[in-house]
């Protein structure tokens, strides 16, 4: 399965303490996805991908979401929509419900204080799961991505619980793991390094659910993560730009949302028979290139 992530816009009615923008990685300049082109490429995109992943920024800003979204479902698209959850209105929610197949949503604590210190609105994106898991329909799979810091790592036994009872799907990503910060998990003790390290043995059995392939995979996943806690070197075969892409608002389909420099071809310009044909020439995964999210790509 190959699967295209659409980077609708990068506007936000968030600012998160750990984004890449706030962080100082990228400089912010607002955009947005033209519509009319995105929609006339959505057939020959459903030749090459199975999967369309929209994000942002929040991409619930983008007031024709939902139409782009049904014209890929209705080309074949599984559907599936990043959001921080803040937008989650009863409407919303149907709208939702009759558009997606997966909604992630992201939220780092159940405990409203914890989750505004890195996030914010904890109040409202409660209030919005609440709206969207009144109307789900059995088939709707929801996901909840937690970013795990220094401050809210004790929180993933609860969170486990919440997901459980709701037969919601959890997915942990540790905040960057490439320097020390207030957030890292660098800063923890020795003994809080491995009360950490206990509960996270605990989700890999929760995410798994009794798959040993899953498992297998979740386990190096966390050996990876444990590496760059101790400031070893890690070499991940990543997913990006071989079964996973970026589609960024200007047309251009990249490897990895932070490796720009690698640019496959435009849709708008290039035919893309071409661009997929010059991706599998390439077949060059990436390695060692671990910076801010890397890691939660590599099986997200």
């Amino acid at each position: 399965m190959k699967r295209l992530y659409v980077l609708i816009t990068n506007k936000c009615t968030l600012s998160c303490r750990y984004c890449f923008y706030n962080v100082g990685l990228y400089q912010k300049t607002s955009y947005e996805i033209n519509v009319d082109k995105l929609l006339k490429k959505i057939k020959s995109l459903s030749e090459y991908f199975d999967e369309v992943v929209f994000t942002g920024g929040e991409a619930l800003l983008l007031k024709e979401i939902f139409l782009i979204a049904s014209e890929f479902k209705r080309s074949g698209f599984i559907t599936r929509i990043i959001t921080n959850g803040t937008l989650l209105t009863p409407t919303v929610c149907k709208n939702i419900v009759s558009t997606f197949d997966i909604v992630d949503l992201s939220l780092d604590s159940l405990d409203s204080k914890q989750n505004n210190l890195t996030r914010g609105k904890s109040h409202i994106v409660k209030e919005g799961l609440k709206n969207l898991l009144r109307v789900r329909p059995k088939n709707l799979e929801i996901k909840i991505l937690q970013t795990i810091t220094s401050i809210n790592y004790k929180s993933i036994e609860k969170m486990m619980g919440f997901c459980n009872e709701r037969k919601i799907k959890l997915w942990l990503t540790p905040v960057d793991l490439n320097c020390n910060n207030p957030l890292s998990l660098k800063i923890l003790n020795d003994g809080q390094i491995c009360n950490f390290k206990e509960i996270f043995h605990k989700w890999i059995e929760f995410a798994s659910d009794n798959d040993k392939k899953e498992k297998k995979s979740l386990s190096s996943y966390f050996n990876n993560i444990e590496s760059l806690l101790q400031d070893k070197s890690i070499k991940v075969s990543c997913k990006m730009g071989v079964e996973s892409f970026v589609l960024d608002p200007n047309g251009n389909i990249h490897a990895c949302f932070y490796r720009k420099d690698l640019i496959f071809g435009n849709i708008y310009k290039d035919k893309l028979s071409q661009i997929m044909k010059i991706n599998s020439k390439k077949n060059t995964p990436l390695r060692n290139c671990v910076s801010l999210g890397c890691l939660c790509l590599t099986d997200f």
